[in-house]
């Protein structure tokens, strides 16, 4: 019987205590985010809140999610079943969300850190074995508590994110324990490594296609890991099975992307957005990745939305220059420090499908760095494994950055707490096309919620002021008199709205799942119009009716009782509605022997007659 060396043993300490830590901090800095509501301006409305097909899994909801192109221009069944495991657990209160996305990222980070234990075990084999697994725990630690994570973990859309990024993660250590088996020459074992990790990125591309250039970039460490070793062929192989894979992910997003217009509108023609435009905007896109990663002060001076076609100019050229000057700086380090340039060409590989290639107007969002961000922590990792007389200082230069880092991410994510939050957030900004974008949907969110005159006309300002910027425009499109807002609500004339727009949203939903027999869900949704719009009769009618359907006596009686009300003095059509519930319930109440109920309700139509 083999003992454990002691040096192992206490790497095997060191190992449980920094993922104790990693999960502690983590837990630390996302500890006010359950608290946190939806954000029906930023994509919540679409994938939550306001989804008609959304609910508990069953056979039609599942048939819809692996078959719709429509809906939204990504293909992503398994993000829908993400979003619908959330809301068989927690209906459409955002608790539940927020929740998942929080588990999700604590384990992503955990997964981040073993990533960064195997890289360092191959490319740092000289370094003491204590200073690996802290090297790469302040590594994990730094990629979980960077701010450029906030939007994932702090939004409830963010959850197609984490969820994407949980099977990217397997995928690369399936990819790993694969490239160390074939480093062995254990090939026959190291197929049911490419067989998993061919399964996860597969889950990852239909969860959300945000790594789609993952297996491109695993090519890049394939040569540095394997070199000129027979088995190089192998994996090389293997990995050409999953870039095709990636291919056909492409292939749909594209598609998905073609088949919607609005509200994302038509993609532009080469003629609309030359090569020259695009490629300046996506070497722009790129620096602005960078300095975000580095350094996540204030960079008003680097606009986030990019509108104009000729956008971003001069900026786009300093930013190639600077693309440039990197790539060169990793060139003349190749001898000294050979993993800065592969590290570097994984960084460019992974961003390509987020650099605005093919997008305009475009906006950078820090969700698309979510995965890509591990390569800068493999990068940190790897100086201070490595570093011999300077580990210690560098191991205590990390913690600061990790403990500042978790720091800003408290801070920044309580910008998104609510919709105010954020859109006040995001019109401090120094970025004016973005400032009139965001005062434009702060009117439109005035309109939702009940105040359609004033916040139409505090969108039409914004629009009178900056009548060219895509954003602006879009806005006014939504609330216009003639304008559409979404499919569901677009057969009201805006004029004609009973409640405010969200409430006549939630309804029209209601009354499709009870087309389809979805009484609990749309009792959610009847619940969500009333909680914003208590006076609109129309929801209320069809929530007692429906209380009364499933039992609910005591909660039918009272919303006949406030329909009485709202309805006294009204015309016929109203009292005729209140009548016709009346009666209903009465039958209802006999069915079930609600004989209380029964008693104060032909007690309260007696009155009303007399």
């Amino acid at each position: 019987m083999t003992e454990t060396p002691p040096g192992a043993q206490a790497c095997g300490r060191l190992r449980i205590l920094l993922a104790a830590l990693i999960l502690a901090t983590v837990a630390w800095t996302t500890r006010e985010i359950p608290q946190f509501g939806f954000l029906p301006l930023v994509d919540d409305d679409v994938n939550i809140s306001f989804n008609e097909h959304l609910g508990a899994p069953d056979l039609s909801r599942l048939h819809w999610m692996f078959t719709d192109f429509s809906y939204v221009h990504r293909y992503m069944p398994l993000g829908w079943l993400g979003f619908s495991l959330g809301y068989a657990f927690s209906g459409l209160d955002p608790v539940g969300y927020h929740v998942a996305g929080i588990v999700l990222h604590a384990l992503n980070s955990l997964l981040v850190f073993e990533v960064l234990r195997r890289v360092l075990a191959r490319f740092a084999l000289g370094a003491d074995p204590v200073g690996r697994e802290l090297s790469a725990g302040a590594g994990a630690l730094l990629w979980a508590l960077h701010p450029l994570r906030v939007e994932t973990t702090s939004w409830c859309s963010g959850l197609l994110y984490a969820q994407a990024g949980f099977f990217a993660l397997l995928y690369g250590l399936a990819h790993l324990e694969e490239l160390r088996l074939l480093s062995r020459g254990e090939a026959s074992k190291s197929r049911v490594w490419f067989a998993l990790g061919w399964v996860a990125f597969v889950a990852s591309v239909l969860t959300y296609p945000v790594v789609l250039f993952l297996p491109f970039a695993f090519v890049v460490l394939d040569r540095a890991w394997l070199g000129g070793l027979p088995a190089a062929r192998r994996v090389v192989f293997r990995t050409g099975a999953v870039a095709a894979t990636a291919v056909l992910g492409l292939a749909l997003t594209v598609y998905a992307r073609g088949t919607v217009v609005q509200p994302w509108g038509k993609t532009p023609t080469l003629d609309e957005f030359g090569i020259k435009a695009r490629a300046l905007q996506a070497a722009y896109v790129g620096a602005v990745y960078v300095v975000r990663t580095l350094w996540h002060g204030d960079i008003g001076w680097m606009p986030l939305s990019l509108f104009d076609p000729g956008m971003p100019g001069v900026l786009g050229w300093i930013s190639l220059a600077f693309l440039i000057a990197l790539t060169c700086a990793c060139w003349f380090l190749r001898r000294r420090a050979p993993y800065l340039g592969v590290c570097w060409i994984m960084y460019l590989v992974l961003i390509v499908p987020n650099l605005g290639l093919t997008e305009h107007p475009h906006t950078l969002a820090d969700r698309y760095l979510y995965i890509t961000g591990i390569v800068f922590s493999a990068a940190v990792s790897l100086a201070i494994a490595r570093a011999r007389r300077a580990q210690d200082p560098l191991l205590a230069l990390g913690a600061l950055a990790a403990l500042a880092a978790a720091s800003v991410s408290v801070r920044d994510a309580r910008n998104w707490r609510n919709t105010d939050a954020f859109q006040m957030h995001i019109i401090g900004t120094q970025d004016p096309d973005l400032r009139h974008i965001t005062a434009a949907r702060m009117g439109k969110l005035r309109f939702l919620e009940g105040d359609v005159r004033g916040g139409r006309e505090a969108v039409k300002a914004e629009f009178d002021a900056a009548p060219s910027i895509g954003g602006v425009v879009l806005t006014w499109k939504q609330v216009a008199p003639a304008g559409f807002l979404s499919p569901l609500v677009a057969k009201s004339r805006l004029q004609e709205w009973s409640a405010a727009p969200f409430s006549v949203a939630d309804a029209s939903i209601a009354r499709q799942q009870l087309d389809e027999g979805r009484v609990e869900d749309a009792l959610l949704h009847l619940n969500a119009a009333l909680e914003r719009s208590p006076s609109y009769m129309e929801a209320r009618f069809r929530r007692g009716l429906m209380l009364a359907a499933l039992g609910r006596a005591q909660d039918a009686l009272h919303d006949w009782l406030v329909v009485v009300r709202q309805g006294r003095g009204r015309d016929e059509a109203s009292r005729a509605q209140a009548d016709f519930m009346a009666g209903y319930l009465e039958k209802r109440f006999l069915e079930q022997g609600a004989e209380r109920q029964l008693r104060a309700l032909r007690l309260e139509r007696a009155r009303l007659r007399g």
